[in-house]
């Protein structure tokens, strides 16, 4: 298959070779996966954030199975998804710093790794620069309303 060919959802060989591309791209980005097991839904990695302790960078990858076995899910139940999660070190529950859109499987394998690689980029970019709370110094994220917030919450504690 070629860069240029069309992604077939529908077949099984297709399915498995984004599957390998994607497994690729997201271990030379220097992600590691959350957990492996044979009978995993979808396959979930992650990478940590430098500039922002307990901050992650994780992949949503639609990848089940393992080695040779492994294929993205059919079209139309999900896409790819990327976001950034902060990980309170007290509670060990994550809340969310950046989500990005959604990773569509349609269009060439090559042009879905590299929105893919795109999405990990944008997420490791935007909750790296974060603005700490100047109160806690844990991260803080735009809400809907367009106002900062710390993820920590550190405000509902006063």
């Amino acid at each position: 298959m070629s860069d240029t060919t069309p992604y077939n959802p529908a077949s099984t060989l297709h399915r498995q070779a984004l599957a390998q591309r994607l497994l690729l791209l997201i271990a030379e980005a220097g992600f590691a996966e959350e957990y492996v097991a044979s009978t995993a839904k979808e396959r979930v990695f992650y990478r940590a954030i430098d500039e922002v302790p307990y901050a992650r960078v994780i992949v949503y990858s639609t990848i089940e199975g393992v080695q040779e076995h492994a294929q993205v899910r059919l079209s139309g139940k999900d896409a790819i998804r990327v976001c950034a999660l902060y990980r309170h070190p007290k509670s060990k529950t994550d809340s969310p710093l950046f989500s990005s859109a959604p990773v569509l499987r349609i269009g060439t394998m090559e042009a879905i790794c590299e929105r893919t690689l795109d999405r990990m980029r944008k997420a490791y970019e935007c909750a790296g620069n974060a603005i700490p709370c100047p109160k806690c110094k844990a991260p803080t994220f735009t809400s809907k309303k367009g106002n900062m917030v710390c993820v920590a919450r550190c405000f509902e504690a006063s």
